[in-house]
């Protein structure tokens, strides 16, 4: 889905109450003939809450963050930390570029190394973060190792899945 502007902020205040800790939202008006006030806004989509407000489909996770931080992320994106399985909780979101928010996908299943950024090269391990090669190691823990250690000098946190 192509990431489009919110509504302002006070609109959606007006329209949906969020809970930051669970993440949960529920209408505060009547959207439709189906749906009540105090219904759980939205539905899920791709393993992704999507709200429709105003024949417009918007993720749940970029709602939750114009509301509690009082403004529209856009253009930047609202990265689940821990995963889109955690919920759409506060403290499960932050802003990302489109690189850290690549770094929770899950990993590719012909990833021989069973490790995001380490893959067979020959008859070597080779360790990547992002496009930064990190070497070539004879042992898939070597390389392991300082994709884990590339990974904490760069503050870069991994969702283990």
């Amino acid at each position: 889905m192509k990431m489009k502007k919110l509504p302002p902020v006070e609109t959606l205040r007006e329209m949906l109450s969020y809970d930051p800790e669970s993440g949960e939202f529920r209408w505060k008006i009547k959207p439709s003939q189906c749906v009540n006030v105090g219904d759980i806004a939205g539905c899920t989509v791709g393993g992704y809450r999507k709200i429709k407000i105003k024949g417009n489909l918007f993720a749940a996770h970029r709602i939750a963050w114009a509301i509690h931080y009082g403004e529209d992320p856009y253009p930047q994106l609202v990265d689940h930390k821990q995963g889109k399985e955690n919920g759409d909780g506060i403290d499960n979101l932050r802003l990302a570029t489109v690189s850290e928010n690549t770094y929770n996908s899950v990993i590719n299943l012909r990833n021989t190394s069973g490790h995001r950024g380490v893959s067979k090269y020959k008859h070597k391990w080779r360790a990547k973060l992002g496009d930064a090669y990190l070497g070539c190691f004879n042992s898939v823990e070597d390389a392991i190792n300082a994709r884990l250690k590339a990974e904490a000098d760069n503050n870069i946190y991994i969702c283990d899945r």
